[in-house]
């Protein structure tokens, strides 16, 4: 299972290499068997375009909004895929 994620982690990171975003980290959830992904990309449509071209396997792509104990909430690009 480690090398599994291991392995969508290295597809997320090269993936966005190769485009205008940036893999910001990816979280497993083992109890739903459900992977998130969160990237920080020009739009929506960008990050929708890089898991067509690059064949992610994300089944969702939506804005997330991430709070932070001591900031203000800042929307992010995110995916979200299930294994």
């Amino acid at each position: 299972m480690a090398t599994d994620l291991a392995a969508v982690v290295d597809n997320d990171r090269a993936a966005a290499r190769s485009t205008s975003m940036r893999h910001v980290r990816t979280t497993y959830a083992p109890g739903d068997e459900t992977c998130f992904s969160l990237f920080e990309a020009p739009s929506l449509e960008t990050i929708q375009k890089a898991n067509d071209r690059f064949q992610l396997g994300y089944r969702r792509v939506t804005a997330v909004l991430e709070i932070q104990s001591s900031a203000e909430a800042q929307p992010i690009e995110g995916a979200s895929k299930q294994p």
